[in-house]
């Protein structure tokens, strides 16, 4: 006859007694004596991994993480690095699609628009980075943030004067917050100093290549938003439109200056070049301005492209995109 099992209960409410009762589930034996000094050999990580699991299997009570996290980053008592973490960890639970709307139902979002106004970078940029994990391929965060005119309150963190890191989430929240959202993209162009600003993060202020390539990618998805969500005249002047604010001499030359700027950077250039062709598919005239640009850019471009047809057939085929833009953009050669 099979040898009765203990209980749970007999087990100690420690890591040591949880690891005994695991191990005597396999085969329905109390564990034997080298189980124990197995778990207590048990080094740190195995530990932390073990404990994350079980909480798994008995869930975590995740808005209340974020609720204890929001009280001490509006404390002002506590310190400033405590707050600046428990920020994080906001950004961290909003992720999930759930915890963001329950944050947006505790009106998360007040805070978060004051902290985008402070005068403190590192909250700046920590507030900018929860409205962006809150309101990606999110419908109901990015309607709540419409509501709250956050791109006006984003908008602010584009200037030159601003860090680098700041700027960079800036433009990363207002791109979550566009994409999918005809409210949201309305609000965007509605404001044409905010797409000016945008254009401005390639060349004002010493921008870093991330900042750059974070540029060219929102101007990209920018412009095909529009196109897809054309918004009607009486909310969005058409001079407001990114084929009329992009398709003129002062965005291009922003554009082949961050691309004259730096050729080796194959990131920027994909993304800048790809930009180009897809303004060039709103009007031809980019061309010219790009032949008539005070900079040299046609003489760079080509440089470029004999670089990376110079290239062995592997590494050449990870540019193939950029070269498709050069072909498209200036011919066979």
């Amino acid at each position: 006859q099979q040898q009765q099992q203990q209980p749970i209960q007999s087990y100690q409410e420690t890591l040591q007694g949880i690891l005994n009762f695991a191990i005597s589930q396999t085969d329905g034996q109390p564990p034997p004596p080298e189980a124990a000094k197995n778990a207590e050999e048990m080094d740190e990580e195995r530990k932390k991994f073990l404990l994350e699991y079980l909480e798994s299997l008995q869930g975590k009570d995740h808005m209340s993480t974020v609720q204890t996290a929001l009280s001490v980053v509006l404390d002002p008592k506590r310190e400033e690095e405590d707050r600046l973490e428990h920020l994080e960890v906001i950004a961290e639970e909003v992720e999930d699609l759930n915890i963001a709307e329950d944050f947006i139902t505790i009106k998360g979002l007040a805070p978060m628009k004051v902290l985008l106004g402070s005068d403190n970078p590192e909250f700046q940029w920590r507030a900018a980075d929860v409205i962006a994990r809150l309101t990606q391929n999110n419908p109901k965060c990015q309607s709540a943030a419409a509501n709250f005119n956050l791109v006006e309150a984003v908008q602010p963190l584009l200037h030159k004067d601003k860090k680098d890191i700041v700027r960079v989430k800036a433009i990363h929240a207002l791109s979550c917050m566009m994409r999918g959202s005809a409210e949201l993209l309305v609000q965007i162009l509605a404001r044409k100093e905010t797409v000016a600003s945008i254009v401005d993060c390639l060349t004002e202020g010493d921008p870093s290549d991330r900042l750059k390539v974070k540029t060219m990618v929102f101007l990209k998805h920018l412009l095909r938003e529009s196109k897809k969500r054309p918004p009607s005249e009486d909310v969005v002047p058409p001079s407001h439109l990114p084929r009329n604010v992009l398709v003129n001499v002062s965005s291009i030359h922003s554009i082949v200056s961050a691309l004259s700027g730096d050729t080796s950077n194959h990131q920027l250039w994909e993304h800048g070049l790809h930009l180009l062709c897809a303004l060039k598919d709103v009007n031809d005239v980019v061309n010219t301005m790009l032949q008539a640009d005070s900079i040299p850019f046609l003489e760079v471009a080509a440089s470029r492209r004999d670089h990376l047809q110079q290239l062995p057939k592997d590494d050449r085929e990870a540019h193939t995109e950029e070269l498709e833009s050069h072909q498209k953009l200036f011919g066979d050669k």
